[in-house]
C-alpha cells in the first residue's frame, strides 16, 4: 500500500473552550476608562475567574477597542470575505444584515417579561466588554465560550481564553464545566521513555505535544505563518483500555506527526488526594459492622490537597459525517516550526526546555455547535 505524502506546512485546527462556573468578579475588574497603545489604539481589557468547582477554573479574557483614526471593525460578510464596517456603523442593521453568524459574539445576562433570556449581539469586542460591565454580577452563573489563543511573550507560551459568548444558565440545571477542544500534534518524542510504567505505577504521565497556532507578527516582526506551539497535556488514567488507546492513536512514528482533535479538562484549583488507604484490622472491623463502607473510608482518610494546574485528556473530538475520531497522520516533522526567541528556528527537541505551558494570569451562540467547526 502506497503511504499517502504527508504535508510539510501546518494548518490551523480547533481551539475553543466552554466553561460554565461562577463569576469571580469585582469593581475593578472592568475598567472605567479607555487606555491608549503608542500607536494610537484606544481600548479596554478586562479578565477574570470562572470557577467551575474547586479544582476546575478558567481566567477569561476580552480585550476590544479600534485605531484613533479612520476606526473600523473587520467582519465576514455572508460571502465569506473579511470586509470593514465603520465603527459609527456597527450597530446598524442594514449594514449587519450582510454579516456572517459567525461574526457574531452574543450575550444573554437579563431576562424579559415573559421569563426568556434577551439576547444582544454585538461585532465589536468593545461593545461586548462595555455590556458586561453593566450586566454581569460576582458569583452569576453562567456559560462562556470562545477561542484558545496561544502567544509566546519572554520566551514562555501563554494560553488566553477569548470571550464569545456569555450567557445566563441556571444552577440547579446545568452542572459546571471548564473543557478545551484543541488540535494537539504529537511527534516520535511526545510521548515520554517508558511512558507505559510511567501511566501504571503513578497514573499520571505528561505528553510533550505542540499546537498549531496562526502568528501574524511577533517581536515587532511579520511572521504569517501557522507555528507549533510547544503545550503539554496530562492523561490521568493507567488502565488497560488506555493504554491501548494511546498505542493505537496517539503514538507516533519516526518521520511523521500525528494531528489528533482532542476534549479536555481543564484542572486549575485545589485538589484533594487520598493515598493508599491502609485497612487496619480496627477498620476493616467498622466495615464489617456496616458503620462505613471501604469508599467512606477512604474519601475520610484525606492525604491533603495541592493546587494543580493541569489540562487532562477526557475524550475525543469526532467527525460528524464519518464518526470517525479526528486523529490522523498528516505532516512530515519539518512542518513543526517553532520559534526562537529572535524569531528563529529551534530544535523540536528543545522546544520544552523553557516552556510554560499554562498562564494562570492570562488574563456565535454556541461556539461547540458551529458546524464549520465540526464539519
Amino acid at each position: 500500500m502506497v503511504k499517502p505524502k504527508l504535508e510539510t506546512e501546518l494548518h490551523n485546527g480547533y481551539a475553543n473552550f466552554d466553561v460554565i462556573g461562577h463569576v469571580m468578579i469585582d469593581d475593578n475588574t472592568f475598567p472605567k476608562e479607555e487606555s491608549k497603545s503608542a500607536s494610537g489604539y484606544v481600548y479596554k481589557r478586562a479578565s477574570f475567574l470562572v470557577k467551575a468547582d474547586q479544582s476546575s477554573s478558567m481566567y477569561v479574557q476580552l480585550m476590544g477597542g479600534h485605531s484613533e483614526v479612520n476606526p473600523q471593525v473587520w467582519v465576514r460578510n455572508k460571502n465569506g470575505e473579511m470586509t470593514p464596517i465603520n465603527w459609527e456603523m456597527r450597530d446598524k442593521e442594514e449594514v449587519l444584515s450582510n454579516v456572517d453568524n459567525r461574526s457574531f459574539m452574543r450575550v444573554g445576562l437579563e431576562k424579559g417579561e415573559d421569563g426568556k433570556l434577551i439576547v444582544k449581539q454585538f461585532v465589536a469586542e468593545l461593545d461586548l466588554l462595555n455590556y458586561l460591565a453593566e450586566h454581569l454580577d460576582n458569583n452569576m452563573y453562567v456559560e462562556i465560550k470562545g477561542n484558545v489563543e496561544y502567544s509566546r511573550y519572554n520566551g514562555n507560551i501563554q494560553r488566553s481564553f477569548n470571550i464569545r459568548s456569555v450567557f445566563l444558565k441556571d444552577e440547579e440545571a446545568v452542572k459546571p464545566k471548564a473543557i478545551i477542544e484543541q488540535t494537539y500534534l504529537l511527534d516520535e518524542h511526545s510521548l515520554p521513555r517508558k511512558w507505559e510504567d510511567t501511566l501504571v505505577k503513578n497514573g499520571k504521565m505528561v505528553v510533550n505535544a505542540f499546537v498549531p497556532q496562526y502568528v501574524s507578527k511577533e517581536n515587532g516582526k511579520v511572521v504569517r505563518k501557522t507555528v507549533a506551539m510547544p503545550q503539554t497535556f496530562t492523561f490521568t488514567n493507567g488502565t488497560d483500555k488506555r493504554i491501548q488507546f494511546i498505542k493505537r492513536f496517539l503514538q507516533a512514528n519516526k518521520g511523521e506527526v500525528i494531528e489528533a482533535t482532542m476534549r479536555m479538562n481543564v484542572v486549575y484549583g485545589v485538589e484533594e488526594s487520598t493515598g493508599n488507604v491502609e485497612i487496619t484490622k480496627e477498620l476493616q472491623e467498622l466495615i464489617d459492622l456496616g458503620i462505613m463502607t471501604e469508599e467512606e473510608a477512604e474519601s475520610e482518610l484525606t492525604v491533603g490537597s495541592q493546587r494543580v494546574d493541569e489540562t487532562q485528556f477526557f475524550n475525543v473530538v469526532l467527525n460528524k459525517q464519518t464518526g470517525k475520531p479526528r486523529i490522523q497522520v498528516r505532516y512530515d516533522p519539518s512542518a513543526l516550526i517553532v520559534w526562537g526567541s529572535e524569531d528563529e528556528e529551534v530544535s523540536v527537541d528543545d522546544a520544552f526546555a523553557e516552556t510554560d505551558t499554562e498562564s494562570a494570569d492570562n488574563s456565535s451562540d454556541d461556539v461547540f455547535n458551529d458546524d464549520e467547526l465540526f464539519g
